[in-house]
């Protein structure tokens, strides 16, 4: 065990003991020791963020080169051929967001792009109309000298058995020059800004060290209410902020499969053969796949970034179940790649431990502290203090939002504490303590077809529970106070 990942069990068992030890302080200073924390914890992410954003503003593209023909007349062409593959993965995909999705791809900036493959995951009646409108899409918008395009139905194999498909396709078409090539990948929903695959190769060809990197997510279905606001909001704050901060030191967690980019060189043979066949318990990984291949990518040592210059908008869930399966499908997937990001520690930035300590241990510390309010024996003062500590919070990360990215959506923001303590928060307890359950939560976007796995009933159980939790101890809180 190396000195990082015995330093960042250090920081586990210091920083779990200092916030316990908090509650036997006087109420007048019992929120110094984790507020302190949180402090310092925005501060960097703001900071850094910024730093980060500035440094790939600096980026600059390969300088073209002149090239005379035979008419004394010039044309501008690239230094190097292009050597940018993209993956289009999509499986039984919403029509009108698949053509929204194959629309974007034709209208890519292309002086990068060597090939599209377009990834059909199922080769069943069901799975044609995708097939019959990728090819539609092909006559009707490929424009002339767009890179060649391929339409590859397989048998149903799940996304991550898909991306491992498009991967050794990738090597073996290109197997002489894979030392160079880059590969993007994209989901079905997903519409792609035209310049987003120029930036993520400038993001990544950086420094030599990058193995992948991830761009800017936002939200395209904002007209379904004002859930996929939220979610855009929240999207903002976690790429823009939380993953910039990361990509600063070179150690951010999750190239997001809607729009990342890997060196091909990176995905050695040993690297996909551990890919496709994680298991957990025994069990098959299917979800996550995003996560675990950054972090297979970071263990040998390949740095992670993320610029938010290449953008791409996806879908966001219109209803509550919907969002709230997904959110408990990405809560498992972090509880179950922790193993292998403490597994990266050893050749990462040291800021990659203490962030995963924060991210580890925030949960349960929040989940203490509203039982702690709720059914302790607190002065008023106290309940105003949390209150005006949790507004400050929320207002002021909404505020730097807000002047840094000029957009009025992010203001909903302000309803992200609500949804988080009513609904995300005993999400990722129940994740945590049911991570190595991975079958695929998501239900599906027919809201007239629940297709969804039995635990899910459980999550719904467990989320009724929550919610007399929180209002048996706020009727109490309150009956107390009156009385």
């Amino acid at each position: 065990m190396g000195f990082k990942t015995v330093l960042f069990f250090l920081e586990t068992v210091g920083i779990t003991a200092l916030y316990a030890s908090s509650y036997f302080l006087p109420d007048t200073l019992n929120f110094s020791v984790y507020g302190a924390y949180l402090l310092i914890y925005f501060v960097l992410q703001t900071v850094t963020s910024g730093w980060n954003d500035e440094n790939m503003r600096r980026i600059e593209a390969p300088p073209p080169v002149l090239i005379e023909d035979e008419k004394k007349e010039f044309s501008v062409v690239s230094l190097e051929e292009p050597r940018v593959v993209l993956l289009v993965i999509g499986h039984r995909e919403n029509p009108e967001y698949w053509k929204k999705c194959l629309s974007s791809v034709f209208r890519l900036k292309t002086s990068n792009l060597r090939k599209v493959y377009i990834l059909i995951d199922g080769d069943t009646p069901e799975d044609l109309f995708m097939y019959s409108i990728a090819h539609l899409k092909i006559r009707e918008e490929q424009p002339e000298g767009f890179p060649p395009v391929s339409i590859i139905m397989a048998e149903k194999r799940g996304k991550r058995g898909m991306l491992y498909m498009g991967f050794e396709k990738a090597r073996d078409e290109f197997f002489k020059e894979q030392q160079d090539m880059l590969v993007a990948v994209t989901d079905s929903d997903t519409e792609l800004k035209d310049d987003c695959l120029l930036q993520l190769e400038k993001c990544i060809e950086a420094d030599p060290r990058n193995g992948c990197c991830t761009g800017l997510l936002t939200i395209y279905n904002l007209e379904d209410g004002i859930l996929p606001k939220l979610i855009n909001a929240r999207y903002r704050y976690a790429f823009a902020i939380e993953r910039a901060c990361l990509s600063y030191f070179g150690c951010m967690t999750c190239c997001s499969g809607p729009l990342s980019m890997f060196r091909l060189k990176a995905l050695t043979e040993t690297v996909m053969k551990r890919f496709i066949t994680q298991t957990i318990g025994g069990v098959p990984c299917e979800p996550g796949d995003d996560r675990h291949l950054t972090n297979l990518v970071m263990q040998q040592g390949y740095l992670s970034r993320q610029t938010s210059y290449a953008m791409a908008a996806t879908e966001a869930p219109e209803t509550l179940v919907r969002f709230l399966l997904q959110q408990l499908r990405w809560s498992r997937s972090f509880y179950r790649e922790i193993r292998w990001q403490i597994g990266s520690l050893e050749k990462q930035s040291l800021f990659l431990g203490f962030s995963t300590v924060y991210e580890s241990v925030f949960p349960w510390f929040i989940l203490v502290w509203v039982i702690y309010l709720l059914y302790g024996l607190h002065p008023v003062s106290v309940y105003i203090k949390a209150i005006l500590l949790s507004i400050g919070i929320l207002s002021i990360r909404t505020l730097i939002m807000l002047c840094r990215f000029r957009d009025l959506n992010i203001a909903y923001n302000i309803l992200y504490y609500p949804v988080y303590f009513i609904f995300l928060l005993p999400t990722k307890i129940f994740g945590g303590l049911t991570f190595l359950n991975n079958t695929w939560v998501t239900q599906t976007r027919d809201t007239n077809t629940w297709r969804c796995s039995n635990d899910a009933l459980f999550y719904f159980g467990f989320l009724a529970l929550w919610q007399v939790m929180l209002v048996t101890g706020f009727a109490w809180t309150t009956y107390r106070l009156i009385d």
